[in-house]
């Protein structure tokens, strides 16, 4: 039976016990009081914004717990807001972080962003995939690149002052001179180098 009176159409801070995910994407979680452990709903449907998806971290008896504002529609109750009441994330005025909550709710891995700046915390690796990675804008980036460009130059120039040497001169015999220098390598500008 569908709510009737103001009150009973949402439930504001009702602790999320444990969530689900079906075969079609479709995101539930099971609400209630993780202290009493006393369950309201089974089935909340769990709703949010284009773009992004996230399950809250389990529950565990008595102790806090991410919470969510429901929408009671008697046989079908719907998730729209969570807070996580674990979570170890401070944030000064303006700043946004996107966090996982990961298995105990602290959001250890998250993207702070700030006025300016983005700094990625997370205690593991970092993995971009794609076709390309393009950095704009950061004369940090170019800098570096040019250094890099200049070490490798000068370490091609220094092999090829060793093995670019006479055909024929002290100790050297042609057949060995021309046998070194099919090894020399060639200078390459950093914009024709490639990370893999």
């Amino acid at each position: 039976m569908p709510p009737t009176q103001a009150d009973d159409i949402f439930t504001l801070g009702s602790d999320v016990l444990g969530t689900a995910q079906d075969g079609q994407g479709t995101i539930t979680a099971q609400m209630g009081d993780v202290v009493a452990q006393d369950v309201t709903s089974d089935d909340a449907e769990v709703w949010g914004p284009t773009g992004l998806i996230s399950r809250p971290a389990k529950a565990e008896p008595g102790k806090r717990s991410s919470q969510a504002i429901t929408i009671n529609g008697g046989s079908n109750d719907v998730a729209v807001a969570f807070r996580d009441l674990r979570l170890n994330i401070t944030l000064a005025d303006g700043e946004t972080a996107i966090y996982a909550a990961g298995a105990d709710g602290k959001g250890a891995t998250r993207i702070l962003l700030q006025d300016g700046s983005i700094t990625i915390t997370t205690g593991g690796a970092v993995t971009v995939n794609g076709a390309s990675v393009s950095l704009a804008g950061g004369a940090d980036y170019v800098a570096l690149a040019a250094k890099v460009d200049a070490q490798f130059n000068a370490v091609a120039a220094t092999i090829n002052s060793f093995v670019n040497v006479p055909a024929a001169g002290p100790g050297v015999t042609g057949g060995t001179a021309s046998f070194v220098k099919s090894f020399s390598p060639q200078s390459v500008a950093a914009s024709k180098v490639k990370a893999t």
